[in-house]
């Protein structure tokens, strides 16, 4: 770490240079004093470069050597990123860094030593690029190439939906006919009490029962004509529907009758 430091100490001082020149260009008092205020906001970053990546906060630290080196204009701080992104495992940002470093820097120290470290972080970013396109390659091949000859297919369309459709026009055809058997028994008994057209005098619930047979008549007939539009309506879809059915088990229907009437029920199962 004390070797590091003393390669980030150096990438700032070796940057330094003094001028072999007096520019005799007159520059204003702002003009003048830009490039030194650069410089010590460029140093305050660089400084708090070196103090993040003494913590282990390695990609933050490049972060501040590059707002460094890119307020001072100093090549040599690219040595600082490097290191910076080397540590933090972005071996792609290290190569980039030192290759500018490398390029830019007119006599970078120990140059065969650094030209090695680039070889080597170039040939293994290229055997993970490679590793990484064989195991895309692999999953590819696993599961197995679109043929282009393969019709495409059929959708399934509605599934099992214009089945429940046909069921439960089933049941409620079952349970117009319930309800009709029902009517029928009421007639009957008017029938058996009015022989001949003529009902007994004291036939109190006449009104009443006639009522009733003709509510439950009237009731299976709308089952029994609803059930089937609901059956006609479910065998169209299925033909109408792309591809196959799918088959399930049928549906459990269930019908029952009580004081109030008589009625269906059916379920299913995701």
């Amino acid at each position: 770490m004390t070797a590091i430091m003393r390669c980030f100490a150096l990438a700032w001082l070796s940057a330094v240079q003094v001028a072999s020149a007096q520019d005799t260009t007159v520059e204003s008092p702002d003009e003048a004093a830009r490039p030194h205020m650069n410089d010590e906001v460029a140093r305050r970053h660089f400084e708090a470069g070196r103090s993040l990546y003494n913590i282990g906060r390695f990609v933050d630290a490049a972060v501040e050597f590059e707002e460094a080196l890119r307020l001072s204009g100093r090549p040599e701080l690219h040595y600082n990123v490097y290191v910076s992104h080397r540590d933090a495992g972005n071996p792609r940002e290290a190569a980039d860094a030192l290759r500018r470093y490398m390029e830019e820097v007119e006599e970078p120290f120990d140059r065969p030593h650094l030209e090695a470290r680039l070889r080597a972080l170039e040939e293994s970013m290229a055997e993970r690029d490679r590793a990484e396109a064989e195991a895309v390659a692999s999953a590819t091949a696993e599961r197995g190439p679109a043929s282009a000859d393969a019709p495409p297919r059929a959708a399934s369309g509605s599934g099992i939906v214009p089945w429940v459709v046909v069921g439960a026009g089933g049941a409620v055809i079952v349970a117009g006919a319930v309800v009709g058997v029902l009517a029928l028994s009421v007639t009957s008994a008017i029938e058996d009490q009015c022989a001949g057209d003529l009902c007994p005098s004291n036939y109190d619930g006449l009104a009443q029962d006639v009522s009733e047979a003709r509510g439950l008549a009237t009731t299976a007939d709308v089952l029994v004509v609803g059930g089937a539009v609901l059956v006609g309506a479910g065998l169209l879809w299925v033909l109408l529907s792309p591809g196959e059915p799918e088959t399930e088990a049928p549906l459990p229907v269930a019908l029952g009758c009580g004081a109030g009437g008589c009625g269906a029920s059916w379920g299913g199962r995701f």
